[in-house]
């Protein structure tokens, strides 16, 4: 049996009352801003409308963060909607943020652009997977996966030390210096150094990282602890008076320091110029388990993203679908079950090949979740842990085999409506040429193999015409996939035409 006992990534929920500005062709709403961060939201295309005007409008406005949203279609679950989103400080775009999402979340609540019935909203970001906004009462909830951090030591916590402190203009105790995924800086200071009222001067406080938090223990007691965020953007003047995503590393940490029990309450508050409170819970999401039964080996694979607390057993029956090697066919049911009796597809990666598989789930999830089950096959979850000490994981899909029932003609045209609704949904596939991605049954087509996929793709002409192929190749302003597809499924369907 190979196994692996599970590291569980840890989830923070932030709930975050903001200000914000309502930007739409006929209204312009403008708030009292008295604390927290104030963003623009603009019901303007990120997908159609081009990059530059999205800029001049950001910069045009001047705020902290605009954020840009379009409607998506909406899933089965009649509880979410989607939307896709862009941000935009003055300057630049960024990949993320959290103040601008709960920003927009509020409007759409608040202006009732959505039923009763919906409670959470799925943020599609252009490079950062999907930013999840639930309605609580008064409050606005974001869930964010737990931020790793590394300890910083020697001559570099002297130096970070160093710059904060002639960032302050005085000398700060300093207690802890951490470094964070990618571009967060962390300092813990001893909260009788009094940070709230500093005039800060944020261009000599430079450490290297895009966002320094410099925090400390809360010296009223009505909070956990208290923090100031400085970022690079002069739109901000060096501040970001509420950030949202730094509160993923933040909150753990002063959980663990101050020994609270998951998922209590972490009050946290932002004590610069507007400041803002914050309310954190820490947990740890129920966890999924998968026994795969696979040449002849057992395999236990985790998962926190699937169904949670669902244990099942995947039984591999047969050799590869296709040319790739990595596809099986597999029975799927409860792990209590006698005999597994679901027909699935499962996907397999090690090693190097985990991430892109890892990469197609998100793809499936994030991008193409309203089209599983009409156009690409439904995704049941993707699994991990270790083999033969190698990483191991395998993606759960839709079997898609059986006779087919309708006319080459009524697949010719399912086919060319799929890729028209990939390329609505930013998603151009890139390896259609190649007939194995496409397959046909009696539940309809269903196209897959998303793992060399480009996002975010902007398509000009997303029509089926399905006319005369000759016509087509004239045609120099249409999608180049979208054309290559009509010229073989519309050469296809004037075959087999009936006069």
């Amino acid at each position: 049996m190979a196994s692996l006992t599970p590291a569980q990534p840890a989830r923070v929920k932030t709930c975050l009352l903001t200000d914000s500005i309502l930007l739409h062709p006929n209204t312009i709403w403008l708030p009292r801003f008295q604390i927290g961060n104030p963003a623009a939201v603009a019901f303007l295309s990120p997908k159609e409308t081009p990059e530059n005007i999205l800029a001049d409008v950001a910069a045009t406005f001047k705020q902290p963060m605009t954020a840009f949203l379009s409607k998506e279609p909406s899933g089965a679950d009649m509880t979410v909607e989607h939307f896709s989103v862009r941000y935009f400080t003055a300057e630049e775009e960024t990949s993320l943020c959290i103040h601008a999402s709960l920003a927009a979340a509020k409007i759409i609540f608040q202006t009732k652009r959505m039923g009763q019935e919906v409670t959470s909203l799925k943020f599609i970001t252009k490079t950062h997977g999907v930013v999840v906004a639930r309605r609580m009462s008064d409050w606005i909830e974001v869930e964010l996966t737990k931020g790793d951090v590394a300890k910083v030591l020697g001559s570099e916590k002297e130096r970070i030390a160093k710059i904060v402190n002639d960032a302050f203009g005085k000398s700060l105790t300093t207690h802890h210096v951490a470094k964070g995924v990618g571009m967060y800086g962390h300092v813990e200071v001893d909260e009788k150094d009094e940070i709230r009222n500093c005039q800060v001067s944020a261009k000599s406080g430079k450490t290297g990282y895009s966002i320094n938090a410099i925090t400390a223990k809360s010296s009223t007691g009505r909070e956990h602890f208290a923090s100031r965020d400085f970022v690079p953007f002069d739109s901000l003047g060096g501040e970001d008076h509420v950030c949202g995503s730094v509160h993923a590393l933040l909150g753990p940490y002063w959980a663990t320091k101050q020994a609270l029990p998951d998922d209590e309450e972490i009050r946290a508050i932002h004590i610069g110029r507007r400041g803002g409170n914050l309310r954190l819970f820490w947990f740890y999401p129920p966890m999924s388990t998968l026994q795969l039964i696979y040449d002849h080996k057992i395999y236990e694979l985790w998962s926190w993203e699937s169904q949670q607390n669902v244990h099942q057993t995947a039984q591999v029956i047969k050799k590869p679908l296709t040319t790739r090697g990595n596809i099986r066919i597999a029975y799927l049911g409860p792990r209590d079950a006698n005999d597994p009796e679901s027909l699935v597809i499962i996907k397999l990666a090690r090693d190097n090949e985990v991430k892109v598989l890892e990469r197609e789930y998100r793809v499936y999830m994030d991008n193409l979740r309203h089209l599983q089950g009409s156009v690409v096959p439904i995704c049941y979850g993707f699994y991990r842990g270790k083999a033969q000490g190698e990483d191991f994981a395998c993606m759960l899909l839709e079997y898609c085999r059986g006779t087919v029932t309708y006319s080459i003609q009524e697949r010719n045209h399912q086919i060319m409506l799929g890729v028209c609704k990939l390329h609505q949904a930013g998603i151009l596939h890139g390896t259609l040429d190649d007939m194995h991605h496409i397959l046909c049954s009696n539940i309809g087509i269903r196209i897959i193999d998303f793992s060399e996929v480009i996002q975010n793709h902007r398509c000009v002409g997303a029509t089926p015409l399905l006319t005369h192929p000759s016509s087509v190749a004239a045609s120099r302003n249409g999608c180049p996939e979208l054309v290559l597809m009509e010229k073989i499924y519309g050469l296809m369907d004037l075959l087999y035409r009936r006069p």
